[in-house]
């Protein structure tokens, strides 16, 4: 502000009068306290707007057991350059600036302390998120906020849940034995063995973390993926669906569901097939059963999950 005080003097000021920017009186009073209200002042005012500096807070959402969660960093808003952007208030945010600050935080989170943790969302200043979007981008949530710098907080937010890993063991090997030859179809139940000749079941292990508004699932499934043939006389094999599972018919490489989960847990760990399990039968007739025959084929073990 400048103006004249008591005596006439020229006098230049600046001051910040948050309670009341709206009312003259009170702002002058704030610079020139002899001011009274029955005073005549000439005043001119000059309106600057203020600058903000956008910054995005990257938070890691606590994990299960046995998880270090990463420390929580602020990066600024910043060119390709690195250089922290500053603008006016009100004025557009670049997209230049929005995919060099999303390019930097991709860097940062690059390391191997971030194994596991994945991009949940961005919220805009004021805690939204666009649940819409096809793709979890910065920009989304800039344009959600105006696109614009805005008056009161710029602070945006970048919320990283714990992926972590869903694992299973299964076995090596499923053994349908040695047989004396019969002279009829021969119905074998497989032992499933791990490689140490050990029983062997199937079970699921889940160490991921339930992500923000989301749940936890798996399927298991099992797939013949080799023919049953001889390795000892040639041209014998065991035609599709000689092999079953839980009475299933099983077809080279198509999958049978063995077992799932759509309410999991963090660290819940599920016995699908128990080692004593006999789900795998194999039925032999007699053209099979050859003097020193021996059979050999293959089983994938196949776990899908979501997220």
């Amino acid at each position: 502000m400048t103006g004249k005080d008591a005596a006439g003097n020229a006098v230049t000021k600046t001051a910040t009068v948050s309670s009341t920017p709206n009312d003259l009186y009170l702002a002058a009073r704030a610079v020139y306290p002899t001011v009274s209200s029955a005073a005549v002042q000439n005043w001119s005012i000059v309106l600057n707007a203020l600058t903000q500096s956008p910054t995005l807070q990257v938070n890691f959402t606590s994990a299960g057991s046995g998880v270090t969660v990463p420390a929580g960093f602020t990066l600024p808003f910043q060119d390709a350059s690195g250089n922290t952007y500053t603008g006016m208030t009100g004025a557009p945010i670049p997209s230049s600036v929005v995919t060099a600050t999303e390019n930097a935080l991709k860097a940062k989170v690059s390391g191997s302390a971030y194994n596991n943790w994945y991009l949940a969302h961005y919220t805009d200043p004021n805690g939204n998120y666009d649940q819409n979007a096809t793709t979890t981008a910065l920009a989304n949530v800039v344009a959600l906020a105006g696109g614009n710098l805005l008056g009161t907080s710029n602070k945006y937010t970048a919320q990283y849940d714990y992926q972590g890993v869903v694992s299973f063991s299964c076995p090596s090997l499923i053994d349908f034995g040695s047989h004396l030859i019969s002279g009829s179809t021969q119905n074998l139940t497989g032992s499933m063995k791990d490689s140490n000749n050990n029983p062997q079941g199937v079970v699921v292990n889940d160490a991921r973390a339930i992500p923000t508004n989301g749940s936890l699932s798996w399927t298991m499934s099992v797939a013949q993926t080799k023919d049953i043939t001889s390795t000892s006389v040639l041209g014998l094999s065991f035609s599709d669906s000689m092999l079953t599972f839980n009475g299933t018919p099983m077809t080279l490489n198509n999958p049978v569901t063995v077992g799932s989960d759509n309410a999991s847990t963090t660290g819940k760990i599920t016995t699908v097939l128990p080692a004593n399990s006999t789900a795998f039968k194999l039925s032999a007739p007699t053209a099979l059963q050859v003097p020193g025959a021996k059979y050999q084929g293959e089983v994938t073990w196949i776990l899908q999950s979501a997220p």
